[in-house]
């Protein structure tokens, strides 16, 4: 749908350029009357200028989504390389991600400072982002998949989380929205529900680590959020 939206949106600017250089044209068209000319030139431009407004608008858009989309691209290979391991260096994530080495550094240090994660660089002179591991009662690393899923030996490594969110104000709604969507990858009406029924859960079953962070992004964004030990029935308790 996308490159349709491209098409179109060049469509609409070629052809309103053409009416704003026919609304000229126009003007010094001879031939005509001063009436005819003055309000062929004045139809050419009040149909050309906002054909090419739309079309830019369009493109701007679209440039956004595709920014939107990569950011969030990013995010999940940030999250899935946190699973395995709190510590990540520049390099590391370069290659995961498929991005150039400068683009990765800018991404790790904006999200060094959402999470505040220490910042530091190696012997060999590589940049190594440390993101704070919480109280994990084991230091060996987790499996390399989503630990929302059921894996038993969680539950003798750590105390799991829920993350629930209490409240949203109205002022705040908007951006509380997006930083769920982005967090579950929710659809949008499922995202609103959640949201305009709160108390609910964010996400449950996770480590303390990534769900203190989780609470962090929603905070900044203006919500009430709680941290819940995760039960086991997996039935949900609010304090």
């Amino acid at each position: 749908m996308s490159w349709f939206k491209q098409t179109t949106s060049g469509v609409s600017i070629g052809f309103g350029i053409l009416l704003i250089l026919a609304s000229i044209h126009t003007l010094n068209d001879k031939t005509l009357s001063p009436e005819d000319r003055s309000s062929d030139s004045l139809a050419c431009l009040l149909i050309g200028a906002p054909l090419i407004s739309l079309g830019v608008l369009t493109r701007r858009t679209l440039r956004l989504q595709k920014q939107q989309a990569e950011r969030a691209r990013l995010r999940s290979v940030l999250y899935g390389l946190l699973q395995r391991s709190d510590t990540i260096t520049v390099l590391q994530f370069a290659i995961a991600a498929q991005v150039p080495g400068e683009v990765a550094k800018q991404f790790l240090a904006e999200q060094a400072q959402i999470f505040a994660a220490d910042c530091e660089v190696s012997d060999r002179g590589e940049i190594v982002y440390r993101f704070q591991s919480g109280n994990l009662l084991s230091s060996r690393p987790l499996p390399p998949h989503d630990l929302s899923a059921d894996y038993p030996v969680l539950g003798s490594l750590a105390e799991m989380f829920d993350v629930i969110l209490v409240a949203c104000p109205a002022n705040r709604k908007i951006a509380v929205l997006k930083v769920v969507r982005e967090l579950t990858g929710m659809d949008l009406k499922r995202t609103k529900d959640l949201v305009e029924s709160v108390p609910q859960p964010v996400k449950q079953n996770i480590r303390r680590d990534f769900a203190e962070a989780y609470v962090r992004r929603l905070e900044l964004a203006g919500a009430t959020v709680m941290l819940d030990r995760h039960q086991k029935d997996d039935s949900l308790h609010l304090k």
